[in-house]
């Protein structure tokens, strides 16, 4: 592991336009998923594989990237690597991007209702239970186990 600071990118640097000799991007995978392609040329040889790939996507995030490489979604001539490693001229990159979650999940989440009618719930939140989605919290959410009971959430 390398203790220099200039090789831990996190996303916030302009990337530089893909350097591949060919790429594959965009092509649809099931569930709303995206996979992208690509084979490194001479120029982008020696870039990190989150920084060359977040260039490459156009359209995606580079977070969705980086959580798709640490998910262990992306492949180096077959490997899984890491977001820091250094690619080399003619490597074959493959990438699965999962489609973006833009609402709570519906989840059957046992809820301590209150009161409730057309307009308004009223719900015992259980300690500790996280409100909405965010990052490290995506499942078990108030939010989901509302959206289970009700169908639907306005301006939560």
């Amino acid at each position: 592991m390398s203790a220099n600071p200039s090789d831990d990118w996190d996303g916030d640097e302009d990337v530089a336009p893909p350097s591949a000799a060919s790429v594959d991007l965009g092509a649809a995978a099931p569930g709303g998923a995206q996979s992208f392609s690509l084979t490194v040329d001479e120029a982008g040889a020696g870039e990190r594989l989150d920084a060359l790939l977040a260039a490459a996507a156009q359209g995606v995030s580079r977070a969705r990237i980086r959580r798709a490489i640490d998910d262990g979604l992306a492949t180096v001539d077959g490997a899984h690597q890491k977001a820091s490693y250094r690619v080399s001229a003619g490597e074959w990159i493959e990438l699965q991007v999962p489609a973006a979650v833009e609402a709570p999940q519906p989840e059957p989440i046992p809820l301590d209702l209150l009161y409730e009618d057309d307009a308004i719930a009223v719900v015992n939140k259980a300690p500790g239970m996280v409100v909405h989605p965010a990052k490290g919290h995506w499942a078990g959410t108030l939010a989901a186990a509302l959206v289970h009971r009700f169908n639907q959430l306005s301006g939560v």
